[in-house]
């Protein structure tokens, strides 16, 4: 870069290729741009050196990045639209591979006008509209500037009833209609699952998602959400998107479970005749999982191996040739018998 050879020029004694310049302007302007953009574009500076130009395949700078293919291919052209970087894509000869020409677009001179706007802002703030805390307002009643006034809240209120005083300890206090409702929903629910706990599962899945009251739904959906961003390796980042994803999301819990859904979302990741190319696998989101999760659950539900069942044991296989020959001596004697009558 321009910007360097200048800098090694100036500073002949340090060692300008052993690292790479970062422009302040990226930390200041493009906070909007995933992780995975911003981590990209330190990488590209560091392997475009001062010529500002590399060639590289999908898999090579996936190598060198420690970021998937599929996120590649979507946060170079991210890049590129921001005007961060040339993107082109080449192949060498008739059967080549496809390479990547990528160089560094020259932004130092937007990033100095930015840190000069930065620090204008800084010194435009009048020191005289900051307050200090510690000092009581001038303009203030002898009401306001009374400790009278303020109440210990560790002091019992002097003006509840007994019955208030009751309430607030936690431990010993009566309950109400609804608590005592709710606690036994809950041991009726608890009954029956112990009841039930010998019963066979396929998968956990059942017909529909199990409302636990004790999980808040709101934590339920975002537990949700983040294991997906997870295992894709990047958030969505328009807000339209990320409503979409959340949307689909409820609907996911209306049908199963969070564990069910990561189970899920894992087939689709690794065993999807579809889904699973590495390509694709870093595109599936809430969206995916509710239009594939219906014959995902089916397969997975048939997946399990029967169960095996016991063949009925002869009684015979246990018999010694002592006790053989006595049942044939009775069978004899028998026959004589009703022969004689």
């Amino acid at each position: 870069m321009v910007a360097q050879n200048t800098s090694a020029s100036n500073n002949p004694k340090q060692q300008w290729g052993f690292y790479a310049v970062i422009p302040r302007i990226i930390r200041l302007r493009y906070k909007h741009l995933p992780f995975a953009a911003l981590w990209l574009y330190q990488c590209l500076k560091d392997l475009c050196g001062d010529q500002g130009t590399c060639f590289r395949t999908l898999r090579t700078l996936s190598q060198e990045t420690n970021i998937s293919t599929g996120t590649l291919s979507t946060m170079i052209r991210r890049l590129h639209d921001e005007g961060l970087i040339h993107a082109t894509k080449k192949r060498r000869g008739s059967a080549g591979r496809e390479l990547w020409h990528l160089s560094i677009v020259d932004i130092w001179a937007a990033n100095a006008e930015a840190c000069q706007q930065e620090q204008q802002a800084k010194e435009s703030i009048s020191p005289e509209i900051v307050q200090n805390l510690n000092e009581v307002p001038q303009d203030c009643s002898k009401f306001e500037r009374s400790p009278e006034i303020v109440q210990n809240l560790n002091d019992t209120p002097p003006d509840c009833s007994k019955f208030e005083r009751d309430c607030s300890k936690f431990d010993v206090r009566r309950k109400n209609n609804e608590e005592r409702t709710v606690m036994k929903k809950e041991s009726v629910a608890g009954n029956l699952e112990n009841a039930s706990g010998d019963q066979e599962h396929t998968h956990g899945f059942s017909s529909g998602a199990e409302n636990s009251p004790a999980v808040n739904q709101e934590q339920q959906q975002q537990q949700v959400y983040q294991a997906i961003v997870t295992r894709r390796g990047y958030e969505l980042t328009s807000k339209q998107e990320q409503q979409r994803e959340r949307a689909c999301v409820v609907q996911l819990l209306k049908q199963w479970t969070p564990e069910e859904i990561d189970q899920l979302h894992a087939y689709l990741f690794e065993k999807h005749k579809y889904w699973s190319d590495p390509e694709r696998r870093y595109a599936i989101g809430a969206a995916v999982i509710l239009k594939f999760g219906p014959e995902v659950a089916q397969v997975l539900r048939a997946s399990k191996p029967p169960r095996q069942q016991t063949a009925k044991q002869n009684p015979a296989a246990f018999l010694t040739p002592t006790m053989i020959r006595n049942r044939e001596l009775a069978a004899r004697f028998q026959n004589k018998q009703r022969k004689e009558q």
